[in-house]
């Protein structure tokens, strides 16, 4: 009796194992099903996947990090950062001064001293909005119209390289998307291939490791259909990478590329209106760009990304990483009069990013309004 119940609870795991929607047999555990199925379709399983994080404290983590990612570090920030924007910096930084004294005055009523170093519930709800709401209230800009903000979306995705094939799974706590997408910041032509002798790596010296996945969710933090698809900036609290550049720099190439790839992979299943398999672009029509602000409450720093194929072990045109900083945001914490030394070029560089103007060329619309059916990627 007992054999002839194992038999069928095998045979049945078996079977529900192929559709992706399974149930264990001990603790029936409910896996609710892809939102993007694997690229050769619906009933393909995922093998195994080696798992990547967007943080790493490896040795040289910069340099495997962009092997990783097949992208090219770039000197300072594009050249559109060079232009200042039209908005009242000193009302700014009076704005931005008043969110971190009121995370003293906050530390003031329940201790004696002040930390100089905020905590990470205190920078999520408390400092990151505030500044946000500060920039975007003195700004004369139509952008805030044209964003939406998410709270620690989930974002996942999926490539191969070197025969191997990887998962990257990250939450920012913030991503702002928009309507339109954010200006290419280098044109395809100009772009310089990687030199033939660059290292390379196996996963084993990236201290990554296997896992299998039955259902992988590739998600860009939107769904088809969504007003506002585009990536515009990620804001990251990290209270551990901006003490090492290697580590920052590291952190920035896998959040910004695994943000980047979910959004080309989700692009091009609408172009497809849904079939399968999924053609993943060599090289894309249009280059993938977007932002990210890491920050541990003091120090910022800020990167720029440029997603250009999805070909990770073709050099001739690679993907574009721009780092700068880490910058203060202010000199030190003091119980009487809070934030002292807000720092001009920190507050100049956050506005810069928040309020980056959008372009209405080469856009692809991923329009719930078209009379093509849409592909839904998630229920929320």
């Amino acid at each position: 009796m007992s054999c002839c119940l194992s038999v069928g609870l095998r045979s049945t795991w078996l079977v529900e194992r192929r559709t992706c929607i399974y149930v264990r047999t001990f603790g029936y555990h409910h896996v609710e099903p892809k939102r993007i199925p694997h690229p050769l379709g619906p009933g393909h399983l995922w093998r195994k996947c080696y798992f990547v994080h967007p943080s790493t404290q490896i040795p040289q983590a910069e340099q495997k990090s962009l092997w990783l990612t097949n992208s090219a570090l770039q000197d300072g920030l594009p050249a559109l950062y060079s232009n200042s924007v039209n908005i009242p910096y000193d009302d700014v930084r009076k704005s931005v001064k008043e969110a971190i004294d009121q995370n003293v005055v906050y530390q003031r009523n329940t201790s004696l001293t002040v930390r100089q170093k905020l905590l990470r519930d205190e920078i999520s709800t408390g400092l990151v909005p505030a500044v946000m709401n500060a920039i975007y209230s003195h700004s004369d800009s139509s952008l805030p119209l044209w964003c939406h903000v998410t709270h620690r979306p989930e974002i996942e995705t999926y490539w191969k390289k070197g025969g191997n094939n990887f998962l990257l799974q990250g939450s920012p706590d913030y991503l702002i998307r928009t309507s339109l997408p954010l200006p290419v910041f280098m044109p395809v032509c100009d772009i310089r291939p990687l030199p033939d002798n660059r290292p390379t790596y196996r996963p084993v010296n990236l201290q990554l490791f296997q896992r299998s996945f039955d259902t992988i969710d590739i998600f860009g933090g939107f769904r088809l259909g969504s007003k506002r698809p585009y990536p515009h900036t990620q804001i990251i609290i990290d209270m551990r990478s901006l003490n090492s550049r290697d580590q920052m720099v590291a952190h920035a190439a896998r959040a910004q590329f695994g943000l980047t790839a979910a959004h080309a992979i989700t692009v091009q299943l609408y172009e497809q209106q849904g079939s399968y398999p999924i053609k993943m672009p060599e090289i894309l029509d249009v280059p993938i760009t977007t932002q990210c602000v890491i920050t541990n409450g003091h120090m910022f720093a800020f990167a720029c990304y440029q997603l250009n194929g999805l070909d990770l072990d073709q050099h001739d045109v690679p993907n574009l990483l721009w780092v700068r900083g880490p910058f203060s945001l202010y000199e030190s914490l003091d119980v009487d009069e809070g934030a002292i030394g807000v720092n001009d070029d920190c507050v100049q560089l956050l506005t810069s990013f928040l309020l980056n103007p959008l372009v209405e060329y080469n856009c692809r619309q991923l329009d719930s309004g078209s009379d093509q059916e849409v592909v839904p990627l998630s229920e929320n």
